[in-house]
């Protein structure tokens, strides 16, 4: 006994009986709508990931990246415990003078410590 039913596949009215030709064609129809949409996903998602590896490289490796920004904020640092260095001694040269002489420490004073 043949199973004459039929079956909507896309709006679209169909057949579906033993062996039934039309049916499969459809079937096959939807199978390649799908694989086809898929791999439009796919290649839009390549696509996608490769811009955001490409900002990345930039963002990493550029002129204000973040490694060369990273080695400025590395010199910059050193440059300035330098600095607070040299104001703790003329800070410390100036309180000895004045525990001392009881008058502020001259830039003679002050060369005379450091050398």
């Amino acid at each position: 006994m043949v199973n004459n039913e039929k079956l909507m596949i896309n709006n679209e009215k169909c057949n579906v009986g033993a062996g039934s030709v039309s049916a499969k064609r459809n079937i096959n129809k939807i199978n390649a709508n799908q694989n086809a949409i898929t791999l439009i996903a796919l290649t839009i998602t390549i696509i996608i990931l490769l811009i955001l590896v490409g900002v990345t490289i930039s963002l990493t490796l550029g002129d204000n990246g973040l490694f060369s920004t990273t080695q400025k904020a590395g010199e910059e640092t050193k440059k300035q415990a330098a600095i607070e260095l040299i104001n703790i001694k003329i800070a410390d040269v100036q309180i000895q003078s004045y525990s001392i002489k009881q008058s502020q420490a001259t830039l003679q004073d002050i060369a005379d410590k450091f050398f």
